[in-house]
């Protein structure tokens, strides 16, 4: 299965947060990842940094819930941010 496009990755995240009851504003380009919000509302750290990458299904028959993360965009290991949290997140592709 395809990637997921960067703009699916960006609102998948964006969407996660507004659901969280905070506003996260994209402040890094889309297709880089790592992908750094300013987040803002009550309590929230002011900088989450996203690893937004793309889950596809492994390919072996024998395994049909076999899942892997497609890193090819990312280097290992993650750099961990040191001015808010850093989280490594996915979007499933369909199979």
């Amino acid at each position: 299965m395809p990637a997921a496009s960067p703009e699916q990755l960006v609102q998948a995240v964006a969407d996660a947060i507004a659901e969280s009851g905070y506003v996260g504003t994209l402040a890094s380009p889309a297709h880089r990842n790592p992908r750094r919000f300013i987040i803002t509302g009550q309590n929230a750290p002011a900088a989450l940094t996203v690893y937004a990458l793309t889950l596809t299904f492994g390919g072996r028959p024998s395994l049909r819930n076999e899942y892997r993360i497609q890193m090819t965009a990312v280097r290992s290991p993650l750099e961990i941010a040191r001015d808010g949290p850093t989280i490594l997140d996915w979007l499933r592709t369909q199979n």
